[in-house]
């Protein structure tokens, strides 16, 4: 059996794009070479860790800061994102492991955006995660209690809250982008590199693994596989 999954190093951003961490931002002024580097600073750091301060993530481009930032509490206490759970275990059992997509196109997604975009998705970022905090809540666990009840309406309906906010925000228009490179968009492409390897090794069984949120919506894998000839059906949940 195969196994083939987002790759590890995307694993833990997947679910990241749609909470925030509060703090405020800065312009730092003493990176010449970067005039629009921004700096984390305030409570939000220490409300995850009093021992937590901004220098860490000085050197980093700001898309990772924003995506950084929500799993931390995760990261932190030692917990691994399901991907790469999968990936180990898979390894560690000898079977042939492989990707989706490649890295290149999954960091891409990020990079290709301008700084003022990346300062916006920071920005939305700590909007919701002070939101989070002002309302009791915890979005990216109720969103993994969503992923793991099963329910697909569970999960769409937290993932699409999530782009609501933010698309009836001033940024509307990069909540857009962000929809589709995030979500439709990798669904047509992985839905493509799913099929392609179905044809090319049809007597292999292939465990394959995505987001929730690639499994949810009307644009779903599931919906381009079935396009495709396939037959999909549920087992179990």
């Amino acid at each position: 059996m195969n196994v083939l999954s987002l790759s590890p190093l995307f694993s833990r951003t997947l679910a990241c794009l749609f909470f925030g961490s509060g703090v405020i931002l800065a312009q730092e002024a003493k990176h010449p070479e970067k005039p629009l580097l921004w700096k984390v600073e305030g409570k939000g750091l220490k409300l995850i860790n009093p021992a937590l301060d901004s220098s860490a993530f000085q050197p980093l481009a700001t898309w990772v800061v924003a995506i950084s930032l929500p799993v931390l509490p995760d990261q932190m206490a030692g917990k691994t994102a399901l991907d790469t759970v999968l990936w180990e275990e898979a390894a560690a059992a000898g079977k042939k492991t492989g990707g989706l997509e490649t890295v290149g196109s999954q960091v891409g997604i990020f990079t290709e955006l301008t700084e003022e975009e990346q300062v916006v998705m920071l920005s939305e970022t700590m909007r919701m995660l002070g939101k989070d905090r002002e309302e009791g809540r915890n979005s990216v666990a109720e969103l993994t209690a969503a992923y793991v009840s099963g329910d697909v309406d569970k999960v769409e309906a937290e993932m699409e809250r999530g782009m609501k906010e933010m698309a009836e925000s001033e940024h509307r228009e990069l909540a857009g982008k962000f929809m589709k490179r995030i979500l439709t968009g990798r669904d047509v492409t992985m839905a493509a590199s799913i099929v392609e390897i179905l044809e090319n090794e049809p007597g292999t069984i292939h465990f394959m693994a995505a987001g929730a949120g690639h499994f949810s919506s009307k644009t779903s894998i599931l919906s381009h596989l079935e396009k495709a000839g396939c037959t999909v059906t549920r087992i179990g949940g």
